[in-house]
């Protein structure tokens, strides 16, 4: 059987050996003739022999070292500058010592981690191949030809802050078709003019270079939906930091402040205790095991075992011993009405007769001064408020605030919340009249903080209508920019822009395409 078959069948194996787990084999091509490289002519005069010696890495994860002899022919065109040619290999790169086969897994490898890693891989494979070898290996690989009917585009930085590139996507195939090294207008539309066939629509954010250069093309440019959206969550922000102070006051009868803990009961400790005791031992009786009812009411599950006891009864509050300065609370809560210091409300009791500690001066006056307290106000946060804003209808259990409270209590509200909530509506019904309704609503664009919004809006009102009436996104195209960044950071910063860019768009070469 021939050990070579898998390469090529005219291959004739004369010697083979292993060693270090390499195999060596010493085989001769059996050929009558063969094409000339210049001319194409076909051709049957040997000349002699000469000997490649190659590498290939076959399908058995063996590596293989072949002293191949290829026939040199005579070419017998008198026109061609080339009157003696060594016959070509089919399977094998033009002047160099490695199998098409070895060069794709070599490809493989170098678009899978850096070259230093595919050196290591490499190594053990049994190729010693340097990793500026295999860095030349990735340049030859091919790069597709961009090709599509609908395109998306988006940027990525090489150094967030100054230096910017372009990504374009095909939206059929959500595959990467190209990089540009800047995201200027000039760039793309020469790229747009390079093509042989120009795409019909492109999906792009609202960067106005984007924009520029396809408009100027004849292609229809639809807006990223979920940027329009983002900017308008981003508008909402600016107008409630405008509007609303940090900390919003809400009527404590009918609102709960988000984050607020429940504030405890100040009764006897018996009396506090026995909802919960009896709450444990109802839930125990449904079933429920010691450790859910811990982990559902935040209790130790000793604490819960405790309580579960049928026969278990809160312990009765301590009374409290009498003081030598209970005769004197009225005195102690006219010092604090007065604003008088610990040392001068100490002084005045003892002209009056006290004979007690001063720390137990100092504990009446702060029990004193926590009753003096008013209740406490209730807020709830500007973050949380535009939060309700945005969701609205939709509310979370504890959202017991009504919008229409903020919206009474903040007038300016009302025009941008109504403004906000139809804007979204409109892009996800995808109804383009009523989204144009609302940009050239007078009330809308005379308001202070939707102005500046639905001025830029109106500047590219086709780009916006047409984020209605075609379903583009640049969904996958951020994906695509997720993967770029992954494969910057296994370059480690120190790749070039082609290296980047073969990287980026091609994933799995096939053989017959590497030259």
């Amino acid at each position: 059987m021939n050990e070579l078959e898998f390469l090529d069948d005219r291959l004739c194996v004369t010697s083979a050996h292993s060693h270090d787990g390499v195999r060596h084999c010493a085989a001769r091509l059996i050929s009558s003739g063969a094409c000339c490289p210049n001319c194409g002519r076909s051709c049957h005069r040997r000349h002699s022999f000469a000997t490649r010696r190659l590498k290939d890495f076959s399908g058995l994860h063996q590596v293989f070292r072949l002293n191949i002899q290829v026939p040199k022919w005579f070419c017998d065109n008198s026109k061609c500058p080339r009157s003696i040619f060594t016959e070509r290999l089919p399977w094998a790169i033009s002047h160099s010592r490695r199998t098409l086969r070895t060069e794709r897994v070599l490809s493989t490898l170098m678009l899978a981690m850096s070259a230093k890693e595919a050196e290591r891989v490499a190594t053990v494979l049994g190729f010693r191949i340097s990793h500026d070898t295999l860095l030349r290996v990735l340049r030859r690989v091919p790069v597709p030809s961009p090709c599509a009917e609908v395109i998306g585009i988006d940027d990525f930085a090489f150094k967030k802050g100054h230096r910017y590139g372009t990504i374009i996507c095909d939206a059929t195939t959500h595959r990467p078709i190209d990089l540009l090294r800047t995201r200027e207008a000039d760039m793309l539309k020469d790229w747009l003019v390079n093509l042989e066939k120009r795409p019909v629509r492109a999906s792009v954010d609202r960067f106005p270079a984007y924009q520029e250069a396809l408009l100027d093309q004849d292609i229809v440019v639809v807006s990223d939906r979920f940027h329009l959206v983002d900017n308008l969550w981003r508008c909402l922000n600016s107008i409630c930091q405008r509007i609303l102070p940090s900390r919003i006051p809400v009527n404590p009868k009918g609102a709960v402040s988000y984050g607020l803990k429940p504030q405890h009961p100040t009764g006897p400790e018996n009396e506090t205790k026995r909802p919960l005791v009896e709450r444990v031992q109802s839930m125990h009786r449904q079933g429920m095991s010691l450790n859910a009812i811990a982990q559902m009411l935040s209790l130790n599950w000793r604490t819960v075992k405790k309580y579960s006891d049928p026969a278990y009864e809160p312990s009765p509050p301590k009374r409290q011993r009498p003081h030598l300065i209970d005769r004197f609370m009225p005195h102690v809560r006219e010092c604090v009405r007065n604003r008088l210091t610990l040392q001068e409300t100490d002084a005045h009791l003892r002209q009056l007769g006290y004979r007690g500690s001063f720390g137990a001066v100092r504990h009446r006056s702060r029990d004193a001064r926590r009753e003096a307290l008013p209740e406490p106000q209730v807020f709830i946060s500007r973050k949380d408020v535009c939060r309700l804003l945005w969701q609205w209808p939709a509310t979370r259990p504890d959202d017991t605030i009504d919008v229409s409270y903020l919206l009474v209590r903040y007038g300016d509200l009302a025009v941008p919340f109504c403004f906000i909530q139809g804007f979204r509506e409109a892009i996800r019904e995808r109804d383009a009249e009523h989204l144009l309704s609302l940009i050239t609503n007078p009330q809308v664009t005379s308001h202070p903080g939707l102005k500046r919004f639905v001025g830029r809006l109106k500047q590219n009102i086709e780009v916006i209508l047409a984020a209605c009436r075609f379903e583009e996104s640049n969904g996958y195209v951020e994906g695509n920019v997720n993967r770029l960044k992954m494969l910057k950071r296994l370059m480690y910063g120190r790749g070039n822009f082609d290296l980047l860019r073969i990287r980026v768009l091609c994933r799995n070469p096939e053989p017959s395409c590497v030259k």
